[in-house]
Order: structure tokens, then C-alpha cells, then sequence
């Protein structure tokens, strides 16, 4: 047997369990070396999903909330921002930054909120990082915004005048305008209510985070595990 044989022999199990995790990312090594360097780095990045729009008050926000449930690590981007000094930096140095953070990171996936503000920010996330997994757009209209803040104290840190609150209402909606046609094409996208109780919009999440579970039991005749076996394959192909 040469050495690949004996590499492909050696390494199908052990690729075989962790493909049960997960863990196995797979890189065409037939292009040239800037593709595969390209797959190479998306492959060591974390499974990322991005979650757009306005927090939900409450005692959990619903990345807060998300995260948990999936056993995610939250980014939040603004906090990123601020406590790097990026408030005045271009895109480029920023998001280039954000994925150099993300290469060292350690948890398997990562759900950074309030990012990407802009095409330009997810085209070139896209193009020097990796795809989303899926993208979260929290939908909430200026109406039911601005009644929710009415709700915050004025003491708490999340508080915000009503003119700078429909302001950034305002440029959000601007952005959203050429941001939401390109990460329709781009990925997959799910578009959720906030106007609606927490826990609605957290089902929702959810349902659309977590695998859907098929118990397939043979009735214990002649030709059950053969049925079984088909009714598998059938789900799995």
C-alpha cells in the first residue's frame, strides 16, 4: 500500500468522529496557493452568525439569551469598538481587526451583535473572513423603539434621548437599505419580530439555531431494520 493509501486508511476514522463534532473543515488543495490560503484561514475561523437590529429590554437581550442557549460566545461590536479606540478608524482597520480577534478565538462559534452596519462591512468581513452561518435581522419599528425607551430610567446606561435615538433609527434604516439585499443573496437571513413577548422571539431563534431531532424505532419484524435502514438513508440523502 503507498502513503496515501495507507494516509486515507489511517486518517477515515479519525476524520469519521470528528465529523461527528463538527470539527472537520475541508480545503481543495487543486487551486492555486491564494485560494487555498484563503479556505485555509475561513477554515480556523469560528462559526460566526451575525445579529442586526435593536436590543429587546428585559433582563437578557436576546444575543444575550442566544448565545446561552447554544453555548455561543457574544461579540458585541460597538463595546469591541470603543474599548480598542476604533471610533474613528476606516472600516478596513476595524473589521480587519475584528477577524484577527476572531482567529484567536477559542469557543467553535461566536455571535457578534450589532455587525455588520454596512455593505462595505459585509463585503469585506466576507471577502478576508468567512460566511456567516446564518444572519439574525431583529426587526422593530421607530414607534414601538422610542415607547420602549420611554420605559428605561434616565440613570440607566442603556438610556437615550429621544432626538439621538431617532437619529441612529434613522442612519440604521439608511443602512439597512443596501445591507439587507446583499446578505439576502449572500446568506441565509431570518427576519424577526421584536414587537412581539421575549420569549416569542427567542422560540423563534431557536427553531431556526437547533437541529430537528427524527427518532426512527423499527417494530421488531422480519423486515424492520432493513425498512429502518432505508427510512435513514432516504432522510439523510
Amino acid at each position: 500500500m503507498g502513503k496515501i493509501g495507507l494516509y486515507e486508511e489511517n486518517a477515515k476514522p479519525v476524520l469519521e468522529m470528528y465529523q461527528k463534532f463538527g470539527k472537520v473543515r475541508e480545503i481543495d488543495g487543486a487551486g492555486d496557493t491564494f485560494q487555498v490560503w484563503g479556505q485555509t484561514r475561513r477554515a480556523m475561523l469560528p462559526q460566526v452568525q451575525f445579529l442586526i437590529g435593536p436590543k429587546v429590554s428585559g433582563k437578557k437581550t436576546l444575543g444575550n439569551a442566544i448565545s446561552e442557549r447554544t453555548n455561543s460566545k457574544l461579540l458585541k461590536f460597538n463595546e469591541f469598538v470603543k474599548e480598542n479606540d476604533f471610533e474613528d478608524t476606516d472600516d478596513d482597520t476595524v473589521v480587519l481587526a475584528l477577524i484577527q480577534q476572531l482567529a484567536k478565538e477559542i469557543c467553535p462559534r461566536v455571535i457578534i451583535s450589532d455587525f455588520p452596519q454596512t455593505a462595505y462591512q459585509a463585503k469585506f468581513f466576507i471577502k478576508n473572513g468567512c460566511f456567516p452561518s446564518r444572519v439574525f435581522v431583529l426587526n422593530c419599528s421607530k414607534d414601538f423603539s422610542q415607547e420602549r425607551m420611554i420605559l428605561v430610567p434616565e440613570t440607566s446606561p442603556r438610556y437615550l434621548p429621544s432626538a439621538l435615538l431617532s437619529k441612529r433609527i434613522g442612519k440604521y434604516n439608511e443602512n439597512l437599505q443596501e445591507l439587507l439585499p446583499f446578505l439576502k443573496d449572500s446568506t441565509e437571513l431570518s427576519q424577526i419580530s421584536t414587537e412581539v413577548p421575549f420569549q416569542t422571539s427567542f422560540k423563534q431563534m431557536c427553531s431556526l439555531n437547533e437541529p430537528t431531532i427524527i427518532s426512527v424505532r423499527s417494530s421488531g419484524s422480519k423486515d424492520a431494520s432493513q425498512t429502518k435502514h432505508n427510512v435513514m438513508t432516504s432522510l439523510v440523502d
